[in-house]
Formats: structure tokens, C-alpha cells, sequence
């Protein structure tokens, strides 16, 4: 039994062990730790927030909306039952409700955004803001709570234009700062706000700070493919191909041995390797990557959304194939 498990004395000390179980993208041990909540706790807020918390992280990993339903369900049960237990429990247990009901609603938000739903993410993402602003100004020390706030902020500063340094718009310094606090100081939360920490800084084309801080927490997780892409992603930037490529090739391998790999992810990774190998002027790269990834099963859902991707790789393909052609008769 993990110690972190074992020194649990209530339901909200399971989640260092939960979060880093999901990092790993462990699902199997982290539904042994969702059920072992719910024998202590079986209709509780924190057991229903641990089932949505491995459903979104599930979806978001493989992008898919497999177990969607049940989110959404997870969710409304979750506010409802916080909101119920609120009027008679005691201050402490109150700020624990209220950031669950933040992290339910900004968990709501971020799906729905990456589902093209704008205005509904508006929505919840500024309930959520509201709700970790009561929980920091009931307890400043409640560190997991700057997670949510820091990536507000940093949503907000990204999008306020000629607005950003204005007295009430944060800006992405306030961003940063929240996300250190989680990181260096949170219960549970400090590898989740680092992996959302490294694509704000490579947005800030902070390259080195980004790496540094994936490289660490791949130290602790190796292979963990919530830094395995913006590592990814980092490479390219930066111009390193060949590392580009052989991290993609370390996903795709991942990916494939998952009986719920839908081809989405899959597809994305082997054009970003012929696009690596066009700027390395390796044809004969560009040729197997681009049929490797037009030969991807795909699910109807996965096929729709990356329909523009596979043709560029037939593009691509054809580009290559003539250049190689030519090569020869040459």
C-alpha cells in the first residue's frame, strides 16, 4: 500500500496518489482508487469528483468522448451535493466543497471549449473562477485552488489585447505566479499545474524554462504523455527534428497498444513526423511517415476531425514521391 494512500484519514487525501496515478495514464489503478473511495464514501462529492476527474482525463488523453454521459452526469450530481452539504457543514469542509465545485465546473468548461461550445465554456469557467476566489480568500494556504485560478488568468491575459496591465486584468506574470504556488506548495495538484504550466511558457516562447521543468517531471514520470507532447511540440520549435520524431514514434507505440486508441492521436503524430523529415529533406522519411499515418484506423468520430489532416498527407505523399522520382532519373 502506497504511504501516501495509507496516511489518508479522509477522502481528500487520496488525490496525491489519484493525480499521479492519471499522469501515468495508470486507468486500471486509478479506478482501484476511485473504488476504494467509494466504499468509504459511496455517494459523497469527493468520490463522484474522482470518477469525473478519471472520465475527463480519459477523453482529454485519448480525445475521444468515450464515458461522456457519465461525465456530464458526475458533474450535476457533484454541484448539487456540494451545494447540499454546504448548509451544515463546518468552514473547513465548506472550502473543500466549493473546490470541488470549481474544479467540477472548470473540468465542464474545458470539455465543452474543446468541443467548439464557446459559450457554455464562458460560462462555467467564470462560476469556477468565482468559486476558487472564495476558497483562497477563506484560506490563502489552500494551494491546490491556484491551479484553477492561475489558468484563468493566464486565459484571461492571453485574451485581453490592448487591455493587458489594466488595474483588473491579470496578466500572465499572475498566471505564473499561481501556477508556481500550486506547483511548489499544493496537496495534489503540483504535476497537473506542471503540465499546464509548460504549454503557457512555450506559448511565451520560454524555451528552457519549458524544457527544464518537462524534463524534471519526466524524471519522475517517465514516458508520461502529458509532457511527452509539449516535449514534443518543444522539438519542433526548436528545430530538433530527429528528437521530434523519435518522441513521436515513442507515442505512437503507446498509442496503439491502448485497446482505446481511436486513431485521432495517432494520425497527428505521424504527420507531425513527415513534417519533421520535409525540413530534415528526407523524402523517403516524408513517404513512410505519410503512409503510415494515411493507413491509420480511424473511427468515424476520429476520421471526421482529422479528414483536412489526411489530405495533406496525401499531399504530401504525392509531393514526395514525384521529388523522389525525379531523384532517380537524375
Amino acid at each position: 500500500m502506497s504511504p501516501l494512500w495509507a496516511q489518508a484519514n479522509q477522502p481528500s487525501g487520496y488525490f496525491s496518489v489519484l493525480y499521479d496515478t492519471l499522469i501515468g495514464a495508470h486507468y486500471d489503478a486509478a479506478w482501484q482508487i476511485h473504488d476504494e473511495l467509494r466504499r468509504k464514501s459511496p455517494d459523497g462529492p469527493t468520490t463522484l469528483f474522482a470518477r469525473a476527474t478519471i472520465l475527463y482525463t480519459a477523453m482529454v488523453d485519448f480525445e475521444d468522448t468515450t464515458g461522456e454521459a457519465e461525465f456530464l452526469h458526475c458533474c450535476n450530481l457533484i454541484d448539487r451535493s456540494c451545494q447540499e452539504q454546504e448548509r451544515t457543514e463546518s468552514k473547513d469542509e465548506a472550502v473543500w466543497l466549493d473546490f470541488l465545485r470549481g474544479s467540477t465546473l472548470a473540468m465542464q468548461a474545458f470539455h465543452v471549449g474543446r468541443r467548439g461550445q464557446i459559450w457554455p465554456a464562458l460560462k462555467w469557467l467564470t462560476k469556477s473562477r468565482s468559486l476558487f476566489a472564495q476558497v483562497l480568500e477563506k484560506n490563502p494556504a489552500f494551494y491546490d485552488a491556484y491551479l484553477g485560478r492561475g489558468a484563468y488568468r493566464w486565459g484571461v491575459a492571453k485574451r485581453a489585447g490592448i487591455l493587458g496591465g489594466g488595474p483588473f486584468i491579470p496578466s500572465r506574470d499572475d498566471a505564473f505566479a499561481d501556477l508556481r504556488l500550486a506547483i511548489d506548495s499544493s496537496v495534489f495538484s503540483r504535476h497537473a499545474a506542471a503540465s499546464s504550466l509548460v504549454w503557457f511558457l512555450m506559448e511565451d516562447e520560454k524555451y528552457g524554462k519549458a524544457e527544464s521543468l518537462i524534463l524534471h517531471e519526466l524524471e519522475r514520470f517517465p514516458g508520461a504523455r502529458p509532457f511527452l507532447w509539449p516535449l514534443i511540440s518543444l522539438r519542433y520549435k526548436t528545430g530538433k527534428f530527429r528528437e521530434c520524431i523519435a518522441l513521436s514514434e515513442e507515442l505512437v507505440r503507446q498509442y496503439e497498444v491502448s485497446p482505446r486508441n481511436n486513431g485521432y492521436d495517432v494520425v497527428g503524430l505521424y504527420k507531425r513526423m513527415a513534417d519533421a523529415a520535409e525540413h530534415l529533406d528526407d523524402d523517403e522519411a516524408v513517404v513512410r511517415y505519410c503512409r503510415a499515418g494515411l493507413a491509420v484506423s480511424l473511427t468515424e468520430d476520429a476520421f471526421q476531425r482529422r479528414k483536412q489532416d489526411l489530405e495533406i498527407l496525401a499531399k504530401w505523399l504525392e509531393r514526395a514521391e514525384k521529388r523522389l522520382e525525379q531523384s532517380a532519373r537524375e
